[in-house]
């Protein structure tokens, strides 16, 4: 009878820990380039088996999370561990960034950003590919909130909920699927609460808790106020949060204003105190094809654009498409509006003069009145024109590393069959 031994089973992918030691540095312009050839940003796909690139990408952000970490260091920021350990302690934590004149602050700025990024990560397509690190991390972030002022600022983690015990730290859950397994065919890694699970940040809703109850009341001056900046689905967080009675009426007189990037909750919150703050102290970017800061929408939503009633206006962040390219693109009017109202006695939001779209038989009479020269040139291409193209593509791509015409088709695509005959590091072979 047939028998397959487990010792036949394809082994795991390796890769080094190290950025350089991965083929790739950071230049001068910011950017993360190949060692091998400059020209390229980060090479995600490696090869044709996705356990390779994903494994190829949980080290690559693990080194990129590093560099990160130590600039936000150089900032004046300090990593904190929460719940606090002491050095050499087996226990599971998680990290937060916190700056080092939060005890003197009399305004506080806390960064709740997606919960699904690593700590200090904003876009990945940004750090890993045009734009830089600075630009696509918190480290921009933190240089434009210290240059607004005096602030104290944290950097909750929403996203490092997973405790892995093979590297000894918190990771996203996301990251949890690229942990070492018994071979590159294994399904995956069972998650265990009394394992994976974080004292504390057992979800996001518990780390923003853990945060406010240790950080804040332990920390903080009494009297020092708030500012609150959600990214993405921790504006839900944290709206969701503050909706009870008693947190609301231990932590609202605290709240001085809220910018929210990219929200997307529609759920009414119950507490009258949270309706006003929303309403009067607070506002949203979002994704828009109009200029920066143009009134999208007031509190009631506008069902012209699209936007529901969130319960705060809401503007153009500049950004047309990108979802995580809001909190980017409209970082310095966000931190603006939470100076003006730091600094504005009983400040409340203006109502806005709301943007109309024009409807569907203006753009029409619009489209009819500009010239053929004015209008954008469309057109198609056969399917099979396209096919044969890709083919002659591939066929020069082969004569110039081999000097020498493919003899068939299928033999120009040989190389790409083979996982890891070009990676930068090869992806198997002896465990590190």
């Amino acid at each position: 009878m047939f028998c397959r031994k487990w010792c036949g089973l394809p082994r795991e992918a390796y890769f080094p820990s190290g950025l350089k030691e991965l083929g790739y540095f950071v230049n001068d312009e910011d950017e993360i380039r190949s060692i091998a050839d400059p020209d390229y940003y980060f090479n995600y796909f490696l090869s044709r088996n996705p356990r390779v690139n994903l494994r190829q990408r949980f080290q690559f952000d693990a080194a990129v999370q590093g560099v990160i970490h130590e600039r936000l260091e150089s900032l004046g920021l300090v990593k904190t561990p929460l719940p606090p350990v002491e050095p050499g302690s087996e226990s599971k934590y998680v990290n937060i960034f916190v700056s080092k004149n939060l005890a003197d602050a009399e305004r506080i700025i806390i960064v709740f950003g997606e919960c699904a990024k690593e700590l200090g990560s904003v876009a990945n397509r940004v750090v890993g590919g045009p734009g830089g690190v600075e630009k696509g991390s918190m480290i921009g972030a933190v240089k434009a909130m210290q240059r607004h002022g005096s602030a104290g600022i944290i950097l909750a983690n929403m996203g490092e909920s997973y405790w892995s015990q093979e590297h000894k730290r918190a990771i996203t859950v996301g990251h949890s699927a690229a942990l070492t397994m018994p071979s590159l065919v294994h399904m995956g890694i069972k998650y265990h609460a009394e394992i994976n699970d974080i004292p504390g940040s057992e979800s996001p809703a518990c780390h923003v808790q853990t945060v406010l109850s240790t950080v804040i009341t332990k920390n903080a001056k009494k009297n020092a106020k708030m500012n609150i900046v959600a990214i993405g689905d921790s504006c839900e967080v944290i709206t969701t949060f503050l909706d009870d009675e008693k947190t609301w009426t231990k932590w609202g007189p605290s709240l001085q204003s809220a910018v929210f990037y990219s929200p997307a909750f529609y759920n009414e919150p119950k507490q009258a105190g949270l309706r006003n703050f929303l309403a009067k102290k607070s506002r949203g970017y979002m994704v828009s094809d109009q200029p920066q800061d143009t009134p999208l929408s007031g509190p009631n939503g506008n069902a012209a654009e699209g936007t529901p009633p969130l319960g705060f206006p809401c503007y153009s962040s500049g950004e047309p498409s990108i979802v995580e390219l809001c909190f980017i693109s409209a970082l310095e009017p966000g931190l603006s509006f939470l100076d003006e109202v730091a600094r504005t006695p009983d400040f409340e939001n203006p109502a806005p003069a709301i943007f109309e779209r024009a409807t569907a038989e203006e753009a029409e009479s619009a489209w009819d009145a500009l010239t053929p020269e004015q209008k954008p040139n469309i057109s198609t291409m056969d399917e099979e024109k396209l096919q044969q193209e890709l083919k002659v593509l591939r066929s020069w791509r082969y004569f110039e590393k081999h000097g020498r015409a493919p003899d068939s088709d299928e033999e120009s695509d040989m190389e790409d069959e083979q996982a890891g005959s070009s990676l930068p590091v090869p992806p198997w072979g002896e465990d590190p």
